[in-house]
């Protein structure tokens, strides 16, 4: 035996630097009223075949994954991820779905089962559950019921199971709507009917607003960049209005991409005009289930790989499995001065050629309402975001001095190094007067303008401080003003003949 070492000489090892604040994937998120989705919870899927498989291949929401994975995008990228939300549009009750239970020989042979189920907080403790009269799968559902009905209050006397032979599985629903949590505490016959753990539990919730619904899921996860709801939700105008509304408190964090049918296109513009992050997409609903015009947009942000070099794309030009909507200037030009997208078809050489069609957001003229420029705001501050958090957490302090504001302004610079790689931020574009005066104005430098049109970008960093509660608080503040990426919608010639 020896005095320990460390006594003297004590050394701590770790990894400096790590990344512990991650940057979000751009995916689109699907809410969906769809019972299979647990309440206040995200369930998020690689592809279609999964979707299919959880939902089914006949469900709207793999109808809708297919049109999302087989984009495939001039840089032959693809979407990676799709997520879904459930939106419980009206009081839900306590839900359990199971996996593939075990054949009916199997469970007849159970002639003393035990289940241990809560609901609504309360427990039941059943024993005795005899499956041997059972002739069918639906008579075990049957004396299932039986069973759990005789706990004490709605919730269990109410409740009901039934067999889903579509989908082979045992599902409970509760008695009673309402805030009612469900699980399986144990017993020996779990399994067997398959409320295991990889049944799908829903608690009981009430009705939410889309407000509640679109907060809710994005405080779960803000890991997406746009989102749709379901032909199945049905929203109504003033819930898309509810929608955009919330959308547009969230400061370019989200696409909101809504379906519009030609019919219904200025009444369904009107309230939507001036709010920003909206998107409204054409569509004929004779098209469904296979076609999801809306959803074009939402495929190309989600392929977007703004690792890669002059990976910033033109939303319009994009071709897509679908069937033209537009294919007169009458039409068109209707649409256009709406700012409404659809999907088109020209002609040239006796061949037709069918694209995406203009890629506009709503809002007013201070809002970036091209889908690019908006979508690479969405990434630029999501990454300069990122990077300022893992510095923050990174270093013992960042000082409020100038060593500090060299610190801020370090860590901006690797995510605008990139930004000019990816195209979000562009050199050598011509300034007007009105950008030119404005930017001047806000540096308070008469020749900022001038980093700004040939570098790309302006950046500078402030050490500012604030009394919060009686404490004085210190807090870095930084302006970043850089040239957007605008894209060419329009090719004008002259050809002058000698």
């Amino acid at each position: 035996m020896a005095i320990p070492f460390d006594r003297y000489i004590l050394i701590t090892s770790a990894v400096g630097g790590g990344q512990a604040v991650p940057r979000r994937e751009f995916l689109l998120r699907i809410f969906t009223t769809n019972e299979l989705i647990p309440t206040n919870s995200i369930i998020e899927f690689t592809s279609a075949d999964d979707v299919s498989d959880y939902f089914g291949s006949s469900s709207e929401e793999f109808m809708r994954s297919s049109f999302y994975f087989g984009f495939v995008s001039k840089l032959a990228t693809s979407p990676q991820r799709i997520s879904f939300s459930r939106w419980a549009d009206v009081d839900t009750a306590p839900q359990i779905f199971g996996n593939t239970p075990a054949p009916l020989a199997t469970l007849q042979a159970i002639t003393n089962g035990t289940l241990d189920i809560e609901m609504g907080g309360a427990i039941l403790n059943l024993a005795n559950i005899d499956f041997s009269t059972a002739i069918s799968l639906a008579d075990v559902a049957s004396i299932l019921q039986t069973a759990i009905r005789t706990g004490l209050g709605n919730i269990f006397t109410m409740a009901v199971v039934n067999y889903n032979a579509v989908d082979a599985r045992f599902e409970l629903t509760g008695g009673e709507t309402g805030n009612n949590t469900v699980s399986i505490i144990g017993g020996d016959i779990v399994n067997s009917i398959g409320w295991g753990v990889n049944a799908i539990f829903s608690n009981g919730i009430t009705m939410q607003s889309v407000t509640d619904v679109l907060s809710d899921s994005a405080e779960m996860s803000n890991n997406f960049g746009s989102f749709v709801f379901t032909t199945a939700s049905a929203l109504t105008l003033d819930e898309i209005v509810e929608a955009a509304t919330w959308n547009a408190t969230r400061n370019v964090q989200f696409q909101y991409h809504v379906p519009v049918e030609l019919a219904d296109a200025a009444t369904t513009q009107d309230p939507l005009q001036n709010i920003r992050g909206v998107g409204l997409t054409l569509v004929d609903l004779t098209n469904f289930p296979n076609e999801y015009d809306e959803q074009s947009p939402a495929s190309i942000l989600a392929a977007t790989d703004y690792d890669r070099r002059a990976s910033s794309q033109n939303y319009m030009f994009n071709m897509f499995n679908l069937t033209p909507k537009v294919s007169t200037s009458e039409v068109a030009n209707m649409l256009d001065a709406l700012q409404i997208n659809y999907y088109g078809v020209t002609q040239t050489a006796g061949q037709n050629i069918s694209f995406y069609q203009r890629g506009f957001l709503q809002g007013i003229s201070t809002d970036p309402v091209n889908m690019n420029v908006y979508a690479n705001e969405q990434w630029l501050k999501d990454a300069i975001g990122s990077s300022l958090g893992n510095l923050l957490l990174a270093l013992p302090e960042v000082s409020a001095n100038e060593a500090g504001r060299a610190q801020i302004l370090s860590a901006i610079t690797p995510v605008t190094d990139q930004a000019l790689i990816n195209g979000t931020i562009t050199t050598n574009k011509p300034l007007n007067s009105t950008q030119i005066a404005f930017i001047s104005q806000i540096t308070g430098d008469p020749l900022a303008f001038q980093q700004v049109r040939n570098a790309g970008f302006w950046l500078n960093a402030f050490v500012e401080s604030e009394v919060n509660n009686g404490v004085t608080e210190f807090f870095a503040r930084y302006t970043l003003i850089y040239s957007k990426d605008d894209v060419i919608r329009r090719v004008v010639g002259s050809q002058i003949l000698i």
